[in-house]
């Protein structure tokens, strides 16, 4: 049924590109990675730009977490910015407009969110398969770090 799901995936010339790229068993390091589930913990710069290139290699399965608000020192942001501009979001959360943005990228893929600081019940209900906390926040980092090692769930710290 994955193989299924993945053809579909397989609709335009960059998905194409990505099976190209793996070289002679890419469909099924591509289907690998559309199974895969990735929890980015932030929604700063990093976290955006770390998100949209997820969304590019086709990671079938994407979760965002922040509490963060969109603020006037946040215009123009990569992956909240719409039509309208930022200014019209200005005191909304920012996962949904990131979310709604990747989506808009590519809408055969999943998306979660999650309005809050980092938790591990939430961790525990998506069940990640690698966690990437793009925060500069050391205690987002130090509950990371413990739900990981507890749940033997690899972890990728990243910082601006």
């Amino acid at each position: 049924m994955l193989e299924d799901e993945v053809s579909k995936f397989f609709v335009n010339e960059r998905e194409k590109k990505n099976v190209g790229a793996w070289g002679i068993d890419g469909k099924r390091k591509q289907t690998l990675l559309y199974s895969a589930k990735v929890m980015v913990v932030g929604s700063d710069i990093l976290a955006q730009m770390t998100l949209g290139n997820l969304v590019g290699l086709g990671v079938g399965n994407i979760c965002c977490v922040d509490d963060k608000l969109i603020s006037d020192i946040d215009y123009p942001r990569f992956l909240y910015t719409t039509q309208q501009g930022t200014a019209s979001l200005i005191g909304q959360p920012r996962v949904p407009s990131i979310i709604e943005t990747l989506h808009s990228i590519n809408p055969l893929l999943n998306y979660f969110e999650s309005c809050d600081v980092f938790n591990p019940s939430d961790a525990r209900e998506f069940g990640p398969d690698v966690i990437i906390n793009a925060t500069n926040d050391s205690d987002s980092k130090r509950v990371c770090l413990e739900y990981c090692m507890n749940s033997h769930v690899p972890l990728v710290n990243i910082s601006s």
